[in-house]
């Protein structure tokens, strides 16, 4: 599994510098240990992508949580399940 920065992690807005325009609006990615990345593009986008980001760490605990606390071999070939365990894969440089 890859390590990745221990959560909580945020998005904070970054204050427009004087004379930028609005369509470069900056959002900041941070964890408690310092800065995660910086999200620039269109301000709709902007906020949005960065709280997905932001999210990264609570949604892969509580997905890899809720898969692998699960034994029901039913569920094995549910796609959603297949769906799950593909996107652990690719959290962790698997897949």
């Amino acid at each position: 599994m890859n390590i990745h920065t221990p959560g909580p992690w945020e998005a904070q807005l970054k204050p427009l510098p004087e004379g930028k325009k609005m369509r470069d609006q900056e959002v900041t990615v941070v964890a408690p240990s310092g800065e995660i990345c910086t999200v620039s593009t269109r301000p709709v986008e902007c906020g949005g992508n960065a709280h997905l980001i932001a999210s990264a760490p609570d949604l892969y605990a509580a997905l890899k949580d809720l898969v692998d606390g699960n034994d029901s071999p039913n569920l094995h070939w549910d796609p959603r399940w297949i769906a799950a365990s593909e996107a652990i894969r690719k959290a962790e440089g698997i897949g």
